[in-house]
């Protein structure tokens, strides 16, 4: 982040109050309470002022399942703004939702297998609530280093620094600094965390749908971290099963890099074949699914 942020009104401190107040009764409260608020929330206000990520979503829906016809589209852009909303009020009761019996976990054993394995790259992907990601590694491989992008609000970023470092994750904003921390990491057997899929000032970054490979977007930092460190990358993703506070969080099995080096944009190709049928199997539920996936990053 470059520059200062804007000066904090006094209508940002009483709404930050208000936020910390309801967050703090959400954490206590039961599991679909607060997913079930943030949903009609989100909800009306996508339909009242955010109209165009909904037309993005079913543009990006249409253009990959062509054969829909507009009642499916509907349906479509509604899981997708309805898992937006969930997620966000779902944020209050993440570390709950695992012991709860809430989340059906498929490759444990890939997870747990990498304090044996040694350096290892967790590949998330942005499905369903990532967010419970965070808990399971912890849980399952230890303490991890997280390269993230901070949110805009400086409430919700502590927030959510907080709820992460309770997991055991320590997470890093992108930069100079978060390459050399990644490498550190990795160097000392210390999981990292990055996702795969992205996307930066409206453009999806990856998958890379159809689009050459390039280097500048998370793919290439894995690859290049990858050949640097012979770190191994697990791919895990979370998917929604149905529309409330349940899901299936997958952990695949831990995948090397080919020995026989190419170039970066050929290790990008290898990755994003890895991530891209994921994404496509659950598009509705992808958070950056009203991104333009047709522009060159």
């Amino acid at each position: 982040m470059s520059g200062e942020s804007a000066p904090r009104t006094l209508r940002d401190r009483l709404r930050d109050g208000f936020e910390v107040t309801m967050l703090h009764i959400m954490r206590r409260a039961p599991l679909d309470w607060a997913p079930a608020i943030s949903t009609r929330v989100v909800r009306r206000n996508m339909r009242r002022n955010l109209g165009t990520i909904l037309d993005g979503a079913r543009r990006n829906l249409a253009l990959h399942h062509p054969e829909l016809d507009a009642v499916a589209l509907d349906a479509g852009v509604a899981t997708f703004s309805d898992n937006i909303g969930r997620l966000m009020g779902e944020f209050a009761t993440i570390d709950r939702l695992i012991d709860a019996g809430r989340v059906e976990i498929v490759g444990r054993e890939h997870a747990e297998a990498v304090r044996a394995n040694g350096r290892t790259i967790f590949q998330l992907l942005h499905l369903g609530n990532w967010e419970i990601i965070f808990d399971a590694v912890g849980r399952f491989a230890g303490p991890a280093t997280l390269i993230y992008d901070p949110p805009a609000n400086p409430l919700h970023h502590a927030i959510a620094r907080e709820t992460r470092a309770r997991f055991g994750i320590e997470g890093v904003p992108p930069g100079v600094v978060a390459a050399r921390r990644a490498l550190k990491a990795l160097q000392a057997d210390t999981p990292l965390i990055l996702a795969g899929d992205e996307a930066k000032g409206g453009i999806a970054m990856a998958p890379l749908f159809g689009r050459a490979p390039h280097l500048k977007g998370n793919l290439a930092v894995a690859a290049r971290l990858a050949r640097a460190t012979g770190a191994g990358i697990v791919t895990c993703y979370v998917v929604r099963l149905g529309r409330r506070s349940r899901f299936r969080l997958t952990f695949l099995p831990r995948f090397v890099l080919p020995e026989a080096a190419g170039s970066v944009e050929d290790d990008v190709a290898i990755l994003n074949a890895r991530i891209e049928p994921i994404i496509r199997a659950n598009l509705a539920q992808w958070y950056y699914l009203d991104d333009d996936m047709r522009r060159a990053p």
